[in-house]
């Protein structure tokens, strides 16, 4: 029993070792898609999540760690696809919008094209934008390693809901931003009666990058000129109005 046990701890600390690396060769793509709902989502309407490698390399072990608001969207279930010789990882936290999983092989590679899991999610508030999103930090974050313990994770993509509720849509339409690409500062102009009341800005992964609260208009005009220290790259900005409908824009940095 302690044989069997020593061996198992082993087994753990070799495959924790291969996640943790940090080189990054760009050979397995993970693809997220939805193909059983479109928008306008309804509340108490069940979706799946599903998540595809697709390889042009061999690879042992995948990672994975999702982020999504839980008072728009809650998970019911994850069901592993591909038969990992070790699952590491398989946790949903419903409180703070968080799913970790982990498996790996260790026999042998892996190849092609894999479906690795499905998650089915609930529906319950669909007056939001609904997203899914990658979460590339802490010891699980997004991840796929070779034999050689390498990172060699590829392009990824989040999955996103824009509501299509009618005072939302009514918002989203009375708003121009530009430029885009942002090359220095970014205009939003609105009409009176769609005032703006909170900007938001997220990097594609899900993490909150800016945030003004204290938004003060001259003449229906907005003028951000603090986006200067964000590093270029693609970027989702949610708008809020003063009586809360929201609108979600794709938004590029390109100093």
């Amino acid at each position: 029993m302690k044989t069997i046990t020593y061996k198992w701890k082993l087994l753990i600390a070799t495959f924790s070792l291969i996640f943790y690396s940090s080189m990054s060769l760009g050979q397995v793509d993970l693809i997220a898609s939805v193909n059983d709902a479109n928008p306008p989502l309804s509340n108490g309407q069940n979706f799946t999540y599903e998540l595809v490698a697709v390889a042009s390399s061999n690879y042992r072990g995948v990672q994975v760690t999702l982020d999504y608001d839980p008072s728009l969207i809650q998970a019911v279930s994850l069901t592993p696809v591909y038969n990992f010789q070790v699952e590491l990882a398989n946790n949903i936290d419903n409180g703070n919008g968080v799913i970790e999983y982990a498996g790996g092989d260790f026999s042998g590679n892996i190849s092609g094209t894999e479906t690795i899991f499905t998650i089915v999610f609930n529906v319950i508030d669909n007056s939001s934008t609904i997203s899914i999103m990658h979460d590339f930090s802490g010891a699980l974050g997004t991840a796929v390693t070779n034999a050689a313990g390498q990172n060699v994770l590829g392009a990824t993509n989040s999955i996103v809901f824009e509501t299509l509720n009618i005072s939302n849509e009514d918002f989203k339409s009375n708003i121009s931003i530009y430029p885009n690409p942002v090359k220095g500062n970014l205009n939003i102009t609105t009409n009176h009666t769609s005032e703006i009341n909170e900007i938001r800005l997220y990097t594609i992964d899900g993490k909150l990058v800016f945030i003004d609260k204290d938004i003060k208009m001259t003449n229906n005009h907005l003028n951000i000129d603090t986006l200067s220290t964000l590093t270029n790259g693609l970027y989702l900005m949610t708008l809020t109005s003063v009586s809360g409908e929201k609108a979600t824009y794709k938004v590029v940095i390109d100093h």
